[in-house]
């Protein structure tokens, strides 16, 4: 995994960040990568970075001060000797307020982003009508589409398509996972109507979800009578 999306995602918990302001930092890093190509960088300061404006954007911003404490002691394993006021502070600090607006001019000031975890409720509700004859069918497939859609931000493909199709093909992969096609027969696809992505397109998106796996056991179909657990995923098994 990047070390810039690892740094997101160790300070989004421990700053306990919630899951729209570390899903759009990730967009905003992998952005910043592509746009810097092979330009050399410090993923912590641009995480950092990533995390401070994705904070503005949904309203509950973490102070830079506070950001310089937490990504210091994540990358060194201290900070008992960075002290505010400091020569050592102040260079960090100026430091990470340069990558802020470098990257915020690199986005066009757009600090605005839609995000597939937006659209999931919506698309489930539609496929809970087909599937009230499921047990659980809402709670196992919310929870693993959720995963899925978590874990397709991790990687910079997530910048390759729109946000209405990513959480289609997530739920897609879900209902692979869980067994749940077959009781959904119908003759078009459920998302026809939610958007212009070709089954094509999503049948793509789907194999590039599972690829992220390399543990494909931890896919653990809902219809086995030994297990019903949805899919566990660790974050060590993602590749970047």
């Amino acid at each position: 995994m990047d070390l810039g999306i690892d740094y997101i995602l160790e300070a989004g918990a421990k700053a306990e960040c919630d899951i729209e302001l570390i899903t759009k930092a990730l967009l905003m890093y992998h952005n910043f990568v592509r746009y810097v190509g092979n330009t050399p960088y410090d993923p912590a300061m641009v995480a950092a970075s990533a995390l401070h404006l994705s904070s503005r954007a949904v309203e509950k911003e973490l102070e830079i001060d506070a950001l310089v404490f937490l990504f210091y002691h994540m990358v060194n394993g201290t900070a008992d000797n960075l002290h505010p006021g400091t020569m050592k502070f102040s260079v960090l600090k100026k430091s990470l307020i340069t990558i802020i607006c470098i990257m915020q001019r690199m986005l066009v000031f757009n600090l605005r982003y839609n995000i597939a975890h937006q659209y999931l409720a919506t698309f489930l509700s539609v496929l809970q009508q087909k599937a009230s004859h499921i047990d659980g069918f809402l709670e196992k497939m919310g929870d693993t589409s959720l995963k899925f859609i978590n874990d397709f931000y991790i990687n910079k493909m997530c910048l390759n398509y729109k946000p209405a199709d990513i959480c289609i093909a997530c739920i897609e992969a879900a209902l692979q996972v869980h067994g749940y096609q077959s009781h959904l027969s119908a003759l078009q696809p459920w998302f026809h109507g939610f958007s212009d992505v070709s089954e094509n397109k999503v049948t793509e998106m789907v194999h590039n979800i599972f690829l992220l796996y390399k543990d494909k056991d931890k896919m653990v179909s809902s219809t086995s009578e030994e297990d019903d657990d949805s899919v566990e995923k660790n974050n060590n098994t993602v590749e970047g």
